[in-house]
């Protein structure tokens, strides 16, 4: 099977055991996941934000600290931050993309 052609659980396993095994490539995950991820076959979409988590206590806790505030927080904007935000903030992954991405996780569980 070509490099382009390797499956999601391919991809995560060749990902795993590197990460295991090659020191280079287990610091590249802490500095740039998304760099790391590329490096095996797998990209992620644009918009998705990808952090290296060393143990499942700090994974969610970047889930829990990165939700998003009180609604009623949400909805206090001054005139300068609505501005910023008019038209959006660039490109962001489409649905399919986000739930093709999503699937190679699925795929390996």
């Amino acid at each position: 099977m070509s490099e382009r052609m390797i499956s999601g659980a391919q991809a995560l396993s060749r990902f795993s055991e590197r990460f295991r095994q090659d020191a280079l490539f287990n610091q590249l995950v802490r500095r740039d996941a998304r760099a790391a991820l590329a490096a095996v076959g797998i990209r992620v979409p644009v918009g998705i934000q990808i952090e290296f988590a060393p143990d499942a206590a700090r994974a969610i806790s970047i889930a829990v600290d990165g939700a998003p505030g009180r609604l009623d927080d949400a909805l206090d904007l001054d005139d300068d931050q609505l501005q910023a935000v008019v038209g959006g903030t660039g490109r962001s992954a489409s649905h399919d993309e986000v739930r093709a991405f999503l699937s190679l996780f699925k795929q390996a569980a």
